[in-house]
């Protein structure tokens, strides 16, 4: 003799929320957890509230015991239940503190690294005059210093002697004279001022066109790189290239090592 099914026997109203949640027999219930049928139940209640008004949590948990035997703890949708986190509890149950991992370099990275700052330090001390060497053609780059000082010079008299005509101090004198004399002084630069050339790169030291300079070029802010690697060869009789770098002395003999 057939049985009758226990959903079978509940009101319409509640065996159509039961199918919304998937459950058509009692069986179903033996093979669902408590927890993922009142999940179902929340879920169906938020998307066909009129439908579901019929079983209330309370109801659902009275047909699961009848069903399943077994009493089941009321749970509400507030409270959830907690798993502690496996990676932060040892075997005695206590709290580990994770530290964060520190970087430890090997012994080529070390070496590395130290080669670097060492090479930083040397890169500087070899700059120095210490490390001089013979330039190979030193009375063509002192000429070419004195003839680019004289062309700065010449540079600030064509700013300077027009003011004077304009003042009357220069009043008697002929000022074809004077550009005459004022053109007089910048050719020597043109014709040998742009001769001195640096022993390494063979770069020209007093260009006048922009170019990469090095950093431990000769450079003052208002008399910028020519004229400050021309006052410094005059005067200290060596300079440092504005384009290599190379300390190069004047009047150092050279070495037969």
């Amino acid at each position: 003799m057939e049985t009758t099914d226990y959903i079978a026997t509940l009101p319409p109203e509640q065996q159509k929320a039961l199918s919304i949640c998937g459950i058509y027999k009692a069986e179903q219930l033996t093979r669902i957890a408590v927890a993922n049928l009142m999940k179902d139940y929340r879920q169906a209640c938020s998307y066909f509230p009129e439908e579901m008004a019929a079983l209330s949590e309370r109801r659902l948990q009275s047909i699961y015991e009848d069903v399943v035997g077994t009493e089941v703890p009321e749970i509400t949708p507030d409270v959830q239940p907690s798993t502690p986190n496996i990676d932060e509890l040892d075997a005695n149950n206590k709290k580990i503190t994770r530290q964060c991992p520190t970087l430890v370099l090997s012994s080529r990275a070390r070496s590395r690294s130290s080669v670097r700052k060492s090479a930083t330090v040397n890169m500087g001390a070899l700059h120095d005059k210490s490390h001089c060497i013979r330039c190979t053609r030193p009375l063509r780059v002192y000429v070419s210093a004195l003839f680019t000082i004289l062309f700065y010079l010449d540079l600030v008299a064509w700013v300077i002697v027009p003011l004077l005509f304009l003042m009357g101090i220069l009043g008697g004198v002929n000022p074809y004279h004077v550009i005459y004399g004022l053109t007089a002084l910048a050719l020597p630069y043109f014709l040998l001022g742009c001769k001195g050339s640096c022993t390494v790169c063979n770069m020209n030291i007093f260009r006048l066109r922009k170019f990469p300079r090095n950093k431990y070029a000769h450079h003052l802010p208002l008399l910028g790189y020519n004229l400050t690697t021309a006052l410094h060869i005059i005067f200290f009789f060596w300079f440092r290239c504005p384009s290599c770098g190379t300390p190069q002395t004047l009047l150092r003999r050279s070495s037969r090592r």
